[in-house]
């Protein structure tokens, strides 16, 4: 993933479920060098994601397994057994569970943003989120969309996609979050939360 770029296509979904291909729109975060404490998760059908405790995945609830139902949980909730979805040959989320889980160290932690807040990773559902609801989240990311749009309009080359750290749209709510809630009720500048470097690759468009 270190390889991904502003403007690359990745895999994604819409709510009914249907696989689709988005564009990455920018990084919330992207920290290429750092050590960083993942949840390995393995699913049933062979499929195995890393991601960070704090980073948002659709689960349904107990004994459900019907994708109309998805809800986001934190990495760090989820349990063996729980019912994830992922992507089938056809195209389509299928429901599948959580046969183990260990927590691993790697190097590398990026989280790409799509338009729809909604990502496959290793075939898995998950969100571009975290920290926060995916709802609220994903409020907060018009404004990387509305940036996006007038950058366009203006003939502006793409955002640099070489960023370390936080995205300076982030920094700026985190502020302004942090001077309304002093007790920082949003911890968005918190731990770094993403996906494990190897998770992700941009889509060959021939």
């Amino acid at each position: 993933m270190q390889d991904l770029n502003i403007g690359d296509e990745i895999e994604t979904f819409d709510k009914s479920g249907k696989a689709l291909v988005g564009e990455v729109v920018a990084f919330i975060d992207r920290f290429p060098w750092k050590k960083e404490y993942f949840l390995e998760i393995q699913a049933e059908n062979g499929d195995n994601l890393c991601l960070t405790p704090n980073h948002l995945i659709y689960k349904t609830p107990s004994g459900c397994f019907d994708f109309a139902k998805v809800e986001t949980a934190f990495a760090s909730d989820l349990n063996v057994g729980d019912v994830i979805f992922v992507r089938n040959g056809q195209g389509y989320m299928i429901p599948t569970t959580i046969v183990a889980m260990k927590n691993v160290t790697k190097i590398g932690s990026y989280s790409p943003l799509l338009s729809n807040g909604n990502i496959l990773v290793n075939g898995i559902a998950a969100s571009c989120y975290s920290e926060i609801s995916h709802g609220i989240y994903h409020t907060f990311a018009q404004s990387f969309f509305a940036y996006n749009y007038l950058r366009k309009l203006l003939g502006l080359q793409k955002e640099n996609c070489q960023l370390v750290g936080h995205h300076w749209i982030v920094k700026m709510f985190c502020g302004l979050f942090d001077s309304i809630l002093p007790e920082k009720i949003f911890s968005l500048m918190g731990p770094h939360a993403g996906f494990s470097l190897t998770e992700i690759k941009a889509i060959s468009v021939e």
